[in-house]
């Protein structure tokens, strides 16, 4: 069993680092990659965006990343990455404005986990990626997010959901709230040896056409409108002041 500091999103916490992880095995301990600079080439005018997408369990213990997922930047089919078995994600996106990605977890489940891992969008704001930033967002399965709340008086993931997970960098995530959309309690979790906050929102009300709701954390970077469907696991990364 994983060990989980797990409070109320009114919990007062210790502010994380920013953006580093030690799942990344040629992370530097400032976790920016240590190739990061060479890499930014690739990618022309564009920017060059990287980091990990783990296991929702991921410890340094138990170090699984998602592997095989397909991130796509949404409606380009050329900018494409499917991610290594230690879950990186390597990418070229536009620079101008939050950038949409759609992540397709594999069909078949990821031992050890028994169902699949929701499938995705990543949100990023281009703007926070400067320098050598990466994100460390986690993907989940059904199952895995029943556990965190089981026993804590908390209510059923409801599969038909939207499900919402907030990367904190940089400080606290204790204010992090979601607006125009309704969810369950928040949640901040902080999994052992991660080195971000995350804030997690789950059962949202989408509708059966999705909305849209409002990430905000006051004089956070980053912070702005991500997309809200069913059975479907939205994830971004915001820099806290």
């Amino acid at each position: 069993m994983r060990s989980l500091a797990l409070a109320l999103g009114s919990l007062v916490v210790l502010a994380g680092c920013g953006g580093d992880s030690p799942a990344v095995p040629d992370a530097t301990v400032d976790g920016a990659s240590s190739d990061a600079t060479v890499d930014a080439g690739r990618c022309g005018a564009d920017l060059f965006l990287t980091g990990e997408f783990l296991d929702f369990d991921w410890t340094p213990a138990n170090a699984v990343g998602v592997a095989g997922a397909v991130w796509t930047v949404t409606g380009d089919p050329s900018r494409t990455s499917t991610t290594a078995p230690n879950g990186r994600v390597e990418l070229c996106v536009p620079r101008g404005g939050r950038v949409r990605i759609d992540v397709d977890s594999p069909a078949a489940p990821q031992p050890p986990q028994t169902e699949p891992y929701l499938d995705g969008i990543y949100v990023a704001d281009p703007s926070i990626f400067t320098g050598d930033r990466i994100f460390s967002v986690r993907g989940a399965t059904v199952p895995q997010l029943q556990a965190l709340f089981d026993g804590k008086g908390d209510p059923t993931i409801d599969p038909d959901a939207a499900h919402l997970l907030v990367e904190v960098q940089g400080g606290s995530a204790d204010d992090v709230m979601l607006t125009g959309a309704t969810s369950e309690p928040r949640r901040l979790y902080i999994p052992d040896g991660a080195t971000s906050q995350y804030m997690l929102f789950v059962n949202i009300d989408s509708g059966a056409a999705g909305t849209t709701g409002t990430v905000t954390l006051t004089g956070a970077m980053g912070a702005g409108e991500v997309p809200l469907r069913g059975r479907t696991w939205t994830m971004t990364t915001i820099v806290a002041p």
